[in-house]
């Protein structure tokens, strides 16, 4: 219902106020299954001054929305919005982490995003160092001989 009434509100003061009545409880609305879908509604109608307070607010809880169920889709949904300035800020919230969230189950699906999300005329981050060659590859090197091999 009540994401509804953000996608059909009329005018720019009846987003405001739906999205500014959202704002105090926003960490649970995030982390509520139901609830969720309507914060990812208000980021799409919500006038800029509370799209920014939203984002700023997830920005800010991002190192505990990826490891929450419902929370990591909202930290995906603003990665594929691919502002290189969001992501970047996502980075930096999670910076220091990335090792342990990319094991774990919900934050790796933020984790995984990230590199594609940025700034598209930088290269893709490749996932396999240049020096190293694919699992598979038909150009493994040979296995060491041992000393008592004739």
């Amino acid at each position: 219902m009540v994401q509804k009434m953000v996608e059909c509100a009329d005018s720019a003061a009846q987003q405001s106020a739906l999205c500014a009545a959202l704002l105090p409880s926003i960490m649970q609305l995030i982390r509520d299954m139901n609830a969720n879908p309507v914060v990812q509604r208000c980021l799409d109608h919500a006038p800029a001054p509370h799209r920014e307070e939203i984002i700023g607010e997830v920005v800010r809880l991002a190192p505990k929305l990826v490891v929450d169920p419902f929370g990591n889709y909202v930290v995906q949904y603003i990665l594929d919005l691919r502002q290189p300035p969001l992501t970047h800020a996502i980075v930096q919230a999670l910076r220091g982490g990335f090792a342990e969230l990319s094991l774990q189950k919900f934050s790796s699906n933020v984790i995984e995003k990230c590199p594609t999300s940025g700034d598209p005329s930088l290269p893709p981050i490749s996932p396999i160092s240049p020096h190293l060659s694919p699992i598979g590859a038909s150009s493994r090197a040979t296995p060491p001989q041992s000393r008592w091999s004739p």
